[in-house]
Parts: structure tokens; sequence; C-alpha cells
């Protein structure tokens, strides 16, 4: 009898232990690098939408700042955001003829993918301090052992929260902030703004459905999907400059320029280094797919068109 019950104990702690070093993988690298790529085309796909809605509501409405619904309120928020310069150059070029659309649409695809980028990581919507502690877990847990603990433990502790309630109120806020600040009066507002709910809708299950694939779908591997903040020093290992301009003299080169905003997501991947002395010397990353930025010599750029 007791050996039997030792058997079965046996027999249950190695389920266990083969349970945290499964490393069937659902999705391959390339899987992933696809569905970035396609999340990305439908963030460009969305501000490029966006952004004609608002060109031609300015190019048959050309009112005075203070004739447009909630201007001030919006002016202010999205230059408290974006900055008064920047703010400036966009009413600049929505004022033309011919508007550069490069300035509105950047801005627009910077908040979906840093909103995307929130909703793929896997503890950010854990109410209170919890998702704070599991993610302090979770990376103590990578520097400490093998890719396949550590991306089993994640799989199977987020299986085990609740599925997040996200909400897109406050992109839509930013988005109309950027929107009326550029002079869109909003006309005809409810259905452009019932399309623009819609489409976000899209936008956040694909994220949703990316988020699932890297957390239980890549078992072997340690990926993360990366972005860039505005404000940082341009890092050519890890970032593409958009519209690969960057080579303007007045500007400076690419490598001393700061992100005006970041316009697509990215991917990199750790590779484990077994021959270092440390485990944090053992974790080496390697991009995958570089993240895009606008740069200020894209506004160089566009100055010199007009």
């Amino acid at each position: 009898m007791k050996a039997k019950a030792l058997l079965d104990a046996r027999t249950q702690e190695l389920k266990v232990s083969q349970a945290f070093i499964t490393t069937a993988d659902q999705y391959s690298i390339a899987d992933i690098s696809r569905m970035v790529e396609q999340l990305n085309e439908e963030i460009f796909n969305f501000a490029m939408n966006i952004s004609d809605a608002v060109f031609q509501d300015r190019m048959t409405n050309t009112p005075g700042d203070e004739t447009i619904p909630g201007y001030t309120e919006a002016h202010n928020a999205a230059v408290w955001y974006w900055g008064e310069s920047f703010i400036l150059h966009l009413r600049e070029e929505s004022g033309k003829v011919a508007p550069d659309t490069i300035l509105f649409e950047s801005p627009i695809q910077h908040v979906l993918v840093c909103w995307c980028y929130e909703i793929i990581q896997p503890f950010n919507f854990v109410e209170d301090d919890m998702g704070t502690g599991l993610d302090q877990i979770w990376k103590g847990i990578l520097e400490k052992h093998e890719t396949a603990v550590a991306k089993n433990w994640l799989s199977m502790t987020s299986s085990e929260l609740p599925r997040p309630d996200i909400r897109h109120d406050s992109i839509l806020k930013k988005l109309k902030d950027l929107m009326i600040a550029s002079g869109w009066r909003g006309l005809e507002s409810a259905r452009l703004m019932t399309t623009t709910c819609e489409n976000l809708g899209e936008i956040m299950k694909k994220a949703v459905g990316l988020r699932d694939a890297v957390v239980h779908g890549v078992l072997s591997v340690e990926m993360e999907i990366i972005h860039a903040n505005k404000g940082i020093q341009f890092n050519p290992t890890t970032m593409q400059d958009a519209f690969d301009i960057g080579q303007n003299r007045s500007a400076g080169v690419p490598e001393k320029q700061t992100v005006l905003c970041g316009t697509s997501l990215g991917i990199w991947c750790v590779k484990r280094n077994k021959s270092a002395s440390t485990p944090g010397n053992q974790r080496m990353k390697e991009v995958v797919l570089k993240a895009k930025v606008l740069l200020p010599s894209a506004l160089e750029h566009v100055k010199g068109d007009h």
C-alpha cells in the first residue's frame, strides 16, 4: 500500500514537472511576426481613414478656431500630451491645400500602438497592486529559470486570471482631441464615431489575440512585443525611421534624434547564453522586427516640400 501511494505521488510530481517543461509551440516566431505586422497594418489603415475624414472636413469647412465645438479643451489636452510645437506643426499642415498627412497619421498610430502594447502585456489589466506583484514575480522567474519553466508559469498563471475588461473610452478621447486640435468640426460625427468605435473594437480583438499567442502559444522562446515611447533617443538597433528620411543635416543624424512618436509595434526575442557566468548575462535580446518611429527629420521633410 505504501509503495503504491509513493508511486502515485511520484507520478503526480512527474506530471507537474512535465507541465512546467513542455515546449510544444502552437506558433513560430514567423507566425507571431506576421500577426504583429497585420496589427500594424490595421493601425495604419485606421489612422489613414481618420486622417482622410479630418482633412476632408477641413477642405469643406474653414471656420475660426473659436467656432469649433470643444476646441479649447481639446487643444489644451493635445498640447499637454504632444507639446505646443508639434500641435502648431499639425495646425499649419492641416490648413494647407495639399497637406502632408504623415504628420497627422503618425500621432494617431502612436496612440493605438501604445494602447495595443498595454493590452498585450499579460498583467496590465489585473486590478490593484496584484498586477504589479505578478509582473515582478514573472521577471524574477525569467532571470532564475529556464525559458520553458518561465513561459509555462506565465501561461498557467495568466489562464487563472479573469479576462480583462478592456475599454477604449480614453483612447477615443485622445483621438478626438487630436482631430479637433487639427481643425475638425465634428460634422456627421455620430457616423464617424460609430465606425471609429467599431474599428477600435477590431484592433482590440487582434491585440488580445496576439497577447494570447505570445503568452500561451510560444513556450520555448522568450518573446516580447516592443514599441518606442515619444521623447526617447532614436536607437537604430531596435527602431526604424518610418519614412526612411533622417538624412537631413539640419535635423541631425538619425542616431541623435529624439523620437516624436512610435508608429508601429516590433518584436525582440531573448536567447540564452549558457556559457555566461551569471543568469542575468545569459539573456541576450535579438530584434526580430524593429518598431517604426516618426523623427524630427520628417518634419523638416514636410517643410521642405512646401
